[in-house]
């Protein structure tokens, strides 16, 4: 939800977002876009991001995968689920914000139980990667036969060398050709 409220600069991007949101939808990759994909994590003050499907990082598979990472805290929050899904809504029209809906009830979200999603958050940290060879990763064509679960954490703290930044970010997705 960060993604689609920071990327969606007009009316026409919310739509494009919401639209090629497939995380919800069982895909491999939060957001899937005809020629790139966007991988989304939230990580918390040590730095740490959790990787449980490798081959969401698989450039050998998508070319073009951008991993976007926000961190979140609970002190000082300034905002909760509910209000990042009611600040959503407020820029959609109402097939829009039928798909939105449904899209989040994919993921669990629902109206009856929105008294459960008032826990307050702040984003005090933002990374924006594009997937290269040299990105750390591990992939399940690395390992051998018989690893049939892999999980590991990345270190925003060792990562900045690939860090694009917020303005190539906001270029790459909004971008007209998307």
């Amino acid at each position: 939800l960060l993604f689609i409220k920071k990327l969606s600069l007009k009316k026409e991007d919310f739509k494009k977002n919401i639209n090629q949101w497939k995380g919800c939808e069982n895909g491999l990759h939060d957001f899937d876009f005809k020629d790139k994909k966007a991988e989304i994590k939230t990580f918390a003050k040590n730095g740490i991001i959790r990787i449980s499907i490798p081959d969401q990082l698989d450039i050998e598979k998508n070319k073009n995968i951008y991993f976007i990472c926000f961190g979140l805290l609970k002190k000082d929050g300034q905002f909760s689920l509910n209000d990042l899904i009611e600040e959503i809504k407020e820029k959609l029209d109402d097939d829009l914000s039928f798909i939105f809906k449904d899209k989040l009830k994919s993921y669990g979200y629902f109206e009856i139980h929105k008294n459960d999603y008032n826990e307050k958050y702040r984003n005090f940290d933002e990374h924006f990667y594009k997937i290269t060879s040299e990105f750390p990763k591990i992939l399940s064509k690395d390992t051998q036969s018989g690893i049939t679960n892999i999980s590991y954490g990345l270190d925003t703290n060792l990562l900045s060398s690939f860090d694009i930044g917020k303005n190539k970010i906001k270029e790459v997705f909004t971008d007209e050709k998307n």
